[in-house]
């Protein structure tokens, strides 16, 4: 097997699953586990998993007319779960971080209402060797569902009432490195579109567009099915969060 020089053409496919479940109505668990594969010039082809990843994440506000939330969490990644061979971590991660999101309909600017902001911030703490990462994400989307529904009922084609366009953006710097490395600072654009009917599914396509050299090179494309169960199946164990509060009489 050909050894590869940094920042030789190499093609990654990730096939990756998250599951999501509510403990309580403000406290849930995420897991996260997938397949890596990669294409790599003047080498053989590798497949192989992903570290697994668990967070568990409390809602610490949420205040509807305003259009505002605001969550902490607590990731860990648990190392050596995962294949070397297809960068997986041999030392594990935790990441305590927070997460918002705040839509402009309480607003009075008229067409501009359906905009919405998310974001995300965390600090990793690696562990033994592994080095400390400041990490942080924003996205930018319009709702044409919100449009449609909230503001005005625009004559427009059927599937395009489900569109959201959205863009993201994708940071890390690592905390700790020998001057003589330069930067090593990841940057990821991903314009892209999500389609949603309301009916406890949504589809999601984007371009993945790397802006620094640490990133990479070449754009790729990221598509996710996120499939609401307590939508679909609410009075289930499946939807239902494990503990409901009881009603008082």
């Amino acid at each position: 097997m050909k050894a590869l020089k940094p920042f030789d053409p190499t093609r990654q496919t990730n096939f990756g699953g998250t599951y999501s479940k509510l403990i309580t109505e403000d406290l849930g668990i995420e897991l996260e586990d997938g397949l890596i594969h990669r294409d790599r010039l003047g080498a053989s082809s590798v497949t192989g998993a992903q570290n697994f990843r668990a967070t568990l994440q409390y809602e610490a506000m949420l205040d509807p007319p305003h259009e505002f939330l605001l969550s902490v969490l607590l990731e860990h990644e648990f190392g050596g779960t995962g294949d070397p061979a297809v960068g997986s971590e041999k030392h594990g991660a935790t990441t305590p971080g927070v997460t918002f999101g705040k839509g402009l309909g309480d607003l009075p600017i008229g067409y501009w209402r359906p905009l919405a902001i998310t974001g995300f911030a965390g600090y990793e703490f690696g562990e033994g060797p592994r080095t400390n990462t400041f990490q942080a994400g924003i996205s930018i989307q319009y709702s044409i569902p919100y449009l449609v529904s909230k503001v005005s009922n625009v004559n427009m084609p059927s599937f395009l009432r489900g569109m959201t366009p959205i863009t993201e953006v994708f940071f890390a710097n690592p905390v700790e490195r020998a001057p003589d490395q330069g930067t090593n600072t990841t940057l990821v654009v991903a314009p892209g579109v999500s389609y949603s009917r309301g009916r406890g599914w949504e589809l999601g396509i984007e371009a993945m567009i790397p802006t620094t050299r640490a990133t990479g090179h070449g754009i790729g494309v990221i598509a996710q099915l996120l499939v609401q169960l307590d939508y679909l199946l609410p009075e289930s164990v499946i939807g239902r969060p494990i503990f409901v509060p009881t009603e008082l009489p």
